[in-house]
């Protein structure tokens, strides 16, 4: 049987892996943003939604970072965090649709600043904000005025024993996921090595 169309030379699945839902997720992925003449096109090609070079080479690399989908029945599908960025390590997740309901109407909810009033998308694009950090700050309680300038975790930098590197770097030393360590660090409150090691899963 000759491989799907889209597959990267050089990487052909191990036998029965493109019969997994994972693999099936990472194909669609690919293939959605690619051209705008495909089904979806404007949401995605047109719109400059991209797969990450590491995921768009390797479904291994896909796997690795994204891991199994979750549940029983596995009954959830690849969903973006901020749906203004591409496919990329700390902005996707395994998400029931009831979660991505969720997500997206949270992020239409109107807030007044000053005297006017906006929904979160519109401020979080006036202010150049990090919708993820945005929202995880509003869930925090933190008031709309301070979540939109809250510092921006994954460009920040972090120092370990006199080295500095931003939170995506350490998560590639220390072999942990992006999202767990952000998810520790912004709603936790976890320093940078508790967040970066199994010391910070405690209360996960």
């Amino acid at each position: 049987m000759s491989p799907p169309r889209d597959a990267v030379p050089g990487c052909r699945p191990k036998c029965g892996r493109k019969h997994t839902p994972e693999y099936k997720a990472w194909v669609e992925m690919r293939r959605r943003c690619r051209a705008a003449h495909r089904a979806g096109g404007k949401h995605y090609h047109l719109r400059g939604i991209r797969v990450c070079e590491r995921w768009e080479q390797s479904f291994d690399n896909f796997l690795a970072d994204m891991g199994p989908k979750p549940g029983v029945g596995r009954r959830c599908s690849l969903d973006r965090i901020d749906n203004d960025k591409g496919y990329e390590p700390g902005n996707c997740r395994w998400a029931s649709t009831a979660i991505q309901n969720a997500n997206r109407t949270s992020f239409c909810v109107y807030y007044t600043i000053g005297g006017v009033t906006k929904c979160l998308a519109e401020w979080v694009r006036e202010y150049g904000a990090d919708r993820c950090v945005v929202m995880a700050a509003l869930g925090r309680g933190l008031p709309i005025e301070q979540a939109l300038v809250a510092p921006r975790v994954g460009r920040k930098t972090y120092t370990i024993g006199g080295e500095s590197k931003t939170l995506p770097e350490w998560c590639q030393v220390y072999g942990v996921k992006y999202q767990t360590a952000y998810t520790r660090i912004v709603r936790k409150g976890l320093d940078i090595l508790q967040a970066l090691t199994k010391g910070g899963g405690r209360g996960a």
